[in-house]
């Protein structure tokens, strides 16, 4: 399994403060069942902090080779969490965003909290850019209507929520690092959680399972 939304790297954001709190992630982590992490620090305007892509880099580098040296087994890929604001157009203008894996077209986006006007017209103008969006944490935007929800479903965005064990959803379909026929499953797991939200339910809360929960985290 693969976690694409994760705040794993140690004095970054609102993630993990320390070395040793990362590698106490790591472990649960691995107990859970997951083998590849795209750690996801905060880069944008957003509540979370705006982490340079440099930083993130280094730090992740630096908990890689720890996590060999305890023989931790994890993978980590270059992802960032990308703060939707005006700065987020201008960087993809710059080519200055971090797309999931270190390369290809998917984007791990997240909403403002606060309403926002015409977010279907926003997270379509990112799409215009040539983007495929993973909204994060979808469950938090409540103003984002029923209908709307299914229309950004039926135009290819997917949600990735969380799970009560705290690990993120989806084995991966937009990780182009990925063999073929590994890729098929995000985009249809990513959109029923969506659709979930959309229809007013939770997903299911078994360990181990892909689900979105009702506690907010990341």
């Amino acid at each position: 399994m693969i976690d694409l939304h994760c705040h794993l790297l140690p004095g970054l954001d609102d993630g993990a403060p320390t070395m040793e709190s990362s590698l106490e992630m790591a472990r649960q982590l691995l107990d859970a069942g997951v083998s590849t992490v795209a750690p996801s620090p905060h880069y944008g305007e957003g509540p979370g902090g705006d982490v340079p892509v440099e930083e993130a880099a280094r730090i992740r580098e630096l908990l890689q080779e720890r996590l060999r040296r305890e023989g931790l087994e994890l993978e980590l890929l270059p992802n960032a969490e990308h703060h939707i604001s005006p700065a987020l157009f201008e960087r993809i203008a710059r080519r200055e965003v971090v797309p999931l894996g270190g390369r290809g077209r998917w984007l791990l986006v997240e909403l403002p909290w606060s309403p926002v006007p015409n977010p279907e017209d926003i997270l379509f103008r990112l799409q215009m850019k040539g983007y495929r969006l993973l909204l994060a944490h979808p469950e938090r935007c409540g103003y984002l209507e029923p209908r709307s929800v299914e229309r950004l479903v039926e135009r290819g965005v997917g949600g990735w929520g969380r799970n009560r064990t705290g690990v993120n959803g989806v084995a991966v379909r937009c990780m182009t690092t990925l063999p073929p026929s590994h890729r098929a499953g995000i985009a249809s797991v990513a959109r029923y959680q969506l659709r979930g939200i959309a229809r007013g339910r939770k997903c299911s809360r078994s360990p181990g399972r892909n689900h979105l929960m009702d506690r907010p985290s990341g």
